[in-house]
């Protein structure tokens, strides 16, 4: 039985679990970081962030709610490349956080870098938003 754990957690740390195995701090940056950082090495950008818990500010571009997630954009703060930064917030962890959401207002959210290869979205999923 204890081997099946060490095996578990050895696999968690190769997956990138280990930041949340860790509790490490949430790595704190601005939409304009994200952008720059994908900007300059989309595949450095990933190493750094994908699996990683961040705590992401920047201001509301669109917002959207489809089958309990509610679905926000943040403005791009750069006019070159093609990054944009999307949060997903279940609804049922935060049922009140649709109505208190307006476009252009500023906003802080905690949750997990993510991103499909090949795409421009930088997703923060599972995202509580502490700020609004």
């Amino acid at each position: 039985m204890k081997k099946a754990y060490t095996i578990i957690i050895i696999g968690l740390f190769f997956l990138g679990g280990c930041s949340r195995l860790r509790n490490e701090p949430a790595i704190e940056l601005s939409t304009a970081d994200l952008e720059t950082d994908y900007n300059e090495s989309s595949s450095q950008a990933d190493e750094k962030y994908i699996g990683r818990t961040l705590k992401v500010t920047g201001n509301i571009a669109h917002y959207a709610q489809i089958r309990g997630v509610v679905g926000i954009s943040l403005e791009r703060s750069r006019t070159e490349g093609e990054w944009r930064v999307i949060c997903l917030v279940d609804k049922d962890s935060q049922p009140d956080v649709y109505s208190k959401l307006k476009q252009g207002q500023s906003i802080t959210f905690v949750g997990t870098g993510n991103r499909e290869k090949e795409s421009t979205l930088i997703m923060i999923k599972d995202c509580k938003v502490e700020q609004y």
